[in-house]
């Protein structure tokens, strides 16, 4: 039996929000308890290593679990998959990032995280009849004669189409995120990168991530209604979360903190 963990706590005194300290059922079924290290707590359970592979019956008990303790206590939730051997090496993980627990433990005291996903239009790729075989011009002026030349320069402007169509939607969520300046902490952009793999941008592959205290909800959620009507009709809003994406390692290059904080 190996040890299965939902996410790290403190163990110093947190005055619970809900009046109660209880734990449900963790994944297939298991008991959920408490590994103490120094001034941390893990939330493990037993798991069968051989059956720790994801389903849809498992991850949504996990989720219970890790939204069972977000709801009463501040918790640096874990990914779905986060297994140990044994108790030793929760309480040598627990020593060893005792400081980056304490300052994320800190960082999202009082906080849920939000989403909102944009949905783009998948972009076709060209057909050949789109681009003839001959007189095709290619970087440095140059005309490409023969269907070698003429596909890679087809190739060319497809992905040229497709970067383009990345900045546009990058554009959008940089406009999106400033509709709700004031009332988040945090934000993280998900885009894919400047030129996917591919003929065609994934789906669902652009969001915004914000951190925000609880109490600023109602006013976040306000926000999201006064969006122009038919802009709103493409952005699916989702949450509020345990601060998912605000836990793991800073990326710089897509995290905002509100200018107006």
């Amino acid at each position: 039996m190996s040890l299965l963990l939902y996410g790290i706590i403190s163990s110093e005194p947190d005055p619970p929000r809900t009046g109660s300290w209880r734990l449900p059922r963790g994944v297939d079924g298991a008991p959920v308890y408490l590994v103490e290290a120094g001034t941390l707590r893990a939330i493990v359970s037993r798991v069968v290593r051989s059956t720790a592979t994801a389903t849809i019956a498992r991850a949504l008990a996990y989720a219970r679990v890790v939204d069972a303790v977000h709801a009463d206590r501040v918790i640096v939730p874990m990914r779905y998959g986060c297994v140990v051997r044994e108790a030793r090496q929760v309480v040598e993980l627990l020593h060893t990032r005792a400081e980056e627990y304490a300052r994320v433990l800190q960082a999202v005291n009082g906080c849920i995280e939000m989403g909102i996903r944009l949905l783009v239009d998948r972009a076709e790729p060209a057909t050949h009849a789109t681009f003839p075989l001959d007189d095709v011009r290619v970087p440095g002026g140059v005309f490409a004669r023969g269907a070698g030349m003429a596909y890679l320069a087809r190739r060319q402007r497809i992905y040229d189409d497709q970067d383009r169509k990345v900045r546009e939607v990058e554009a959008q969520l940089e406009r999106l995120r400033a509709v709700f300046s004031g009332w988040f902490v945090r934000c993280r952009a998900e885009c894919p990168p400047a030129a996917p793999v591919g003929p065609v941008l994934p789906a669902h592959a652009f969001a915004l991530h914000f951190l925000l205290k609880r109490e600023w909800l109602p006013s976040f959620r306000q926000a999201f209604r006064r969006i122009d009507h038919a802009q709103r009709s493409r952005l699916l809003l989702s949450g509020p979360w345990p601060p998912y994406n605000f836990v793991g390692p800073e990326r710089v290059a897509n995290s905002f903190t509100d200018p107006q904080l």
